[in-house]
């Protein structure tokens, strides 16, 4: 039976890491570079007005900096001229679209200050092209054992989702990426990493926790230090009352769209408040319940860095904990999936024991940004995602398990099996001492 059952594991393990992985991956990147460039044609060249515009969350980018440049910095958090500004970049179009609010801390109006200097194409392109590089060059220390096909990790459609939506997911994925990757290697920049995440502190806070758990104090300290100098420089050089404005808009911001967004803001979180939110829970009840189960996960984590600090399940465990601990997460932000997918096979490919049910989550995560972003614009069911990040950190966990040493009747056993033929062999030897 256990023949037949490793046998079966193999097959299974052999058909995810075949060719056939690789003609899937490269069929959905086709796809989904097709709809990209008939998208962008039909919106910049063909100029169909009833298109919804390639790249709709980064005209709040591209807004924000228009403004900016013309009105100064705080002026961005004005929805007036940031509407103006935003009707400008999608002149073409005849969709009556909402105003993007601004809602992001000075270091990231920052980076985004000059990109109104280009046309708004032409920055969308260029701010693709560089997520895109600085995402790929990221996962290159993780991908050193081969986890997967580079043709796997370019097809991911949680990449090409950011890209449509014109969002900053992959330049956070990458900043992740370097700080887990990088950890064993320059833990200080792994921690400069960790800290320029602060340009969207919902999804920072989880690092330097981890940071502390796995006694990476070099990384840790570099982590704040990098965030004193970014925050200290974006307030010389764009001022402090733009700190204050931040805040007043976050505030407003929560009260109004996460709080009492309704389903078109909760139908695009894949976060168990937005799931309670849904289901009827008043506010109190949808934060107890989401912060009980994100904060059982944050534990599991720190457990993991504190038994483990080195290995590839706790920096998995790390990129889960930290998309379910923010109650405002958006189905673009599952980006960073692409880090517990290359971690968890890795682990399947050195320890390939139970890989059958692993294989298939993993499947089902690589997918997972599709349905999230068609549920948004189409389906409007659930983010099923919402119950996906909890199972990773289970299988997360549970693979971890198995790096531990072995009970003492465990290894007396396995000592004994491997005892066994030697001893049968010199006692077939040695008949005198079999008798005796």
């Amino acid at each position: 039976m256990d023949t037949l059952m490793a046998k079966s594991e193999r097959r299974s393990s052999s058909f995810f890491t075949s060719e056939c992985l690789a003609y899937f991956c490269a069929a959905t990147l086709f796809l989904q570079l097709v709809i990209l460039i008939m998208w962008g044609a039909a919106c910049w060249f063909m100029h169909i007005r009833y298109v919804l515009p390639l790249g709709i969350d980064f005209r709040a980018f591209w807004g924000a900096s228009s403004v900016s440049l013309h009105h100064g910095a705080l002026a961005a958090f004005d929805p007036r001229l940031l509407l103006a500004a935003e009707r400008l970049a999608f002149s073409t179009s005849s969709l009556d679209l909402d105003v993007a609010l601004w809602v992001y801390p000075p270091p990231f109006q920052l980076v985004i200050y000059p990109l109104a200097l280009a046309t708004y194409p032409v920055a969308y392109a260029l701010f693709s092209c560089l997520s895109l590089l600085s995402c790929l060059l990221a996962c290159r220390p993780v991908m050193k054992a081969k986890p997967l096909p580079w043709i796997a990790v370019i097809a991911f459609p949680g990449i090409w989702v950011a890209i449509f939506q014109g969002q900053n997911s992959l330049i956070t994925l990458a900043l992740a990426a370097g700080a887990v990757g990088l950890l064993g290697t320059r833990p200080i920049v792994a921690g400069m990493c960790a800290g320029l995440l602060v340009i969207k502190p919902q999804l920072a806070p989880v690092f330097p926790i981890m940071f502390l758990c796995g006694r990476h104090f070099r990384a840790f300290t570099a982590a704040v230090l990098t965030v004193l100098v970014v925050c200290g420089a974006s307030t010389l050089i764009l001022g402090l009352p733009l700190w204050v404005e931040f805040f007043r808009i976050l505030a407003q911001f929560n009260s109004t769209m996460l709080t009492h967004g309704g389903d078109r803001m909760w139908g695009a979180m894949p976060t168990i408040f937005a799931v309670t939110r849904r289901a009827g829970a008043n506010v109190q009840t949808a934060y107890l319940v989401h912060y009980a189960i994100a904060l059982f996960g944050l534990l599991l984590s720190m457990r993991l860095w504190i038994k483990y600090p080195h290995h590839g399940m706790s920096a998995s465990a790390a990129i889960i904990v930290a998309l379910m601990l923010s109650p405002y997460l958006l189905y673009y932000d599952l980006a960073w999936l692409l880090l517990p997918i290359l971690f968890l096979c890795d682990d399947f490919q050195r320890r390939p024991e139970q890989v059958i049910p692993g294989y298939i989550l993993v499947a089902l995560t690589w997918i997972i940004p599709i349905p999230s972003l068609l549920s948004v614009f189409w389906f409007h069911s659930e983010q099923w995602a919402t119950f996906l990040l909890p199972t990773l950190l289970v299988v997360t966990w549970h693979r971890s398990r198995a790096f531990g040493p072995k009970p003492p009747m465990c290894r007396n056993m396995v000592r004994l099996a491997r005892d066994c033929p030697e001893n049968l062999g010199s006692h077939a030897g040695n008949p005198g001492r079999r008798a005796a």
